[in-house]
């Protein structure tokens, strides 16, 4: 049975980070995991803890689309800084990850305007996507990620 991670990524960074919320679809039976709610193998953020369906302070999930309209979003995970997130996926047979990445507009964020953001997905270790550099004026991007059967471990 073939599996895919979609869904929304709502993540808000004030410096280069890696986070996402997503969830996991059967074509078949039409399962749904959300990785909000999903365990997590491993969290490390460089500052703070990881916000889960919040903002960095403690607020609405916000962020610009990709027209540059600023959305609220009640599902994500939010982190700041080098951050980096595993879930462990064997047996779960994920085959693809689709997300919406942008930038936090937290109500205590005052460097907006040099905030930066990069995105990526990594299969066992190995890179199958890194996003271009993501600023909040750009607004949020979305992925779709081909993720190799068989992957056990899952990196954002």
């Amino acid at each position: 049975m073939k599996k895919t991670i979609a869904g929304l990524l709502a993540i808000w960074m004030l410096v280069t980070t890696m986070a996402a919320g997503f969830a996991f679809y059967s074509f078949a039976d039409v399962t749904e995991y959300d990785l909000t709610e999903f365990p997590r193998k491993t969290v490390e953020v460089g500052w703070g803890s990881l916000g889960v369906n919040k903002g960095l302070d403690g607020g609405k999930i916000d962020m610009r689309n990709s027209s540059g309209k600023v959305e609220v979003y009640e599902k994500g995970l939010v982190a700041h800084a080098a951050s980096e997130l595993t879930f462990d996926v064997k047996g779960k047979f994920v085959t693809r990850i689709t997300a919406l990445c942008g930038v936090e507009r937290a109500s205590n964020n005052n460097a907006l305007d040099s905030a930066s953001v990069t995105f990526k997905v990594l299969a066992d270790g190995v890179v199958m996507y890194e996003s271009p550099v993501v600023r909040d004026k750009s607004g949020s991007i979305s992925i779709d990620v081909t993720i190799p059967g068989g992957t056990k471990i899952l990196t954002l």
